[in-house]
């Protein structure tokens, strides 16, 4: 018998323990506090979500942020980005950045600084978040008997 076993959730949810201050271009954004992180497809530690399979998923973000100049954060699959999240530079200010995409199996997705603001912050606590959710896998369960 062959079987193959594909994970049929993949989902988490994170968010930021503390205000973050300052930041660099290129900077990745750590999410370090999960919720959920079921498949455990989402590393805390670096912040980064890797696809375990190829598959639809949704991808929500949500970031606040204060100060003169605001950073403005963006979602990337390997390196190209795929939205970006543009906080209006005032008090606790927010935006989100919202998208269904395909990710092939191992595509790494993160969120990073596009623009350094070194006088902006991020808003930790329960204000910035970041989730990813397998929407359906393009793979199938093979299972073939004697």
């Amino acid at each position: 018998m062959v079987r193959r076993i594909v994970p049929t959730q993949i989902a988490f949810l994170a968010r930021q323990t503390n205000t973050e201050f300052p930041f660099s271009h290129g900077q990745t954004v750590i999410f370090d506090n999960l919720y959920a992180n079921v498949g455990n497809a989402y590393n805390p530690h670096n912040g980064i979500f890797r696809a375990p399979v190829a598959g639809l998923y949704i991808i929500l973000f949500t970031v606040a942020a204060e100060g003169a100049r605001t950073p403005d954060i963006e979602i990337v699959v390997d390196g190209s980005v795929l939205c970006r999240a543009v906080v209006t530079p005032d008090i606790y200010t927010g935006s989100s950045c919202n998208v269904i995409v395909h990710l092939n199996a191992g595509d790494n997705v993160w969120a990073r600084i596009q623009y350094d603001h070194p006088e902006g912050k991020i808003r930790g606590s329960f204000f910035s978040t970041f989730s990813i959710g397998m929407l359906s896998s393009d793979e199938t369960v093979q299972i073939s008997s004697f």
